[in-house]
């Protein structure tokens, strides 16, 4: 390892999943090298603990320092950082990637404000609004509230969007 970039791809988000990978600061010198000081620029990569947590070790020629790096996303999408240390005195950068996935959920509605007209009190009026997954996982759609004055109730409330799935969902306005 001198630089390059240690990639995790995509880690399901949420419920504390996380993956673990490791590399190694391999020594292809002719005498031995000391690597330490091992910072990492963002909280979403740690220590696995699957490999013991390095600390200033001297690495004789031709051997290598196994590092067990673990990712845990914080969020949906892309997520970056780096594993900083010091080889013999010298700053040596290895950049770390992944991405957290899971349901996105985009609710289309029309342009603009929808007019609903005069409504005769106690009849609902339906109202459909497009629903569609952009995530890479499933999501479970169970309730929908409306925070202004007056009630929105979804028709047949369970529903689950596979990743790229679009429904739509039949609102009863009262």
């Amino acid at each position: 390892l001198t630089s390059g970039t240690l990639a995790f791809g995509e880690v399901p988000y949420g419920n504390g999943r996380f993956a673990d990978n490791q590399t190694t600061v391999l020594n292809q010198g002719g005498s031995s090298l000391v690597a330490g000081s091992f910072t990492f620029s963002n909280p979403v990569f740690s220590w696995s603990p699957l490999l013991p947590t390095p600390a200033t070790t001297t690495i004789p020629p031709q051997e290598g320092l196994k590092l067990g790096i673990r990712y845990t996303p914080s969020t949906i999408g892309n997520q970056s950082g780096t594993l900083t240390y010091l080889a013999d005195g010298i700053l040596k950068t290895l950049n770390l990637t992944g991405s957290g996935g899971g349901p996105i959920l985009r609710i289309e509605t029309g342009s603009g404000t929808r007019a609903l007209g005069n409504l005769a009190v106690g009849y609902p009026f339906y109202v459909p609004i497009a629903v569609q997954n952009d995530g890479t996982a499933a999501v479970s759609i169970s309730r929908i509230t409306h925070p202004g004055n007056g009630s929105l109730f979804l028709e047949n409330p369970r529903r689950v969007l596979n990743p790229g799935q679009v429904d739509t969902l039949a609102f009863a306005v009262t």
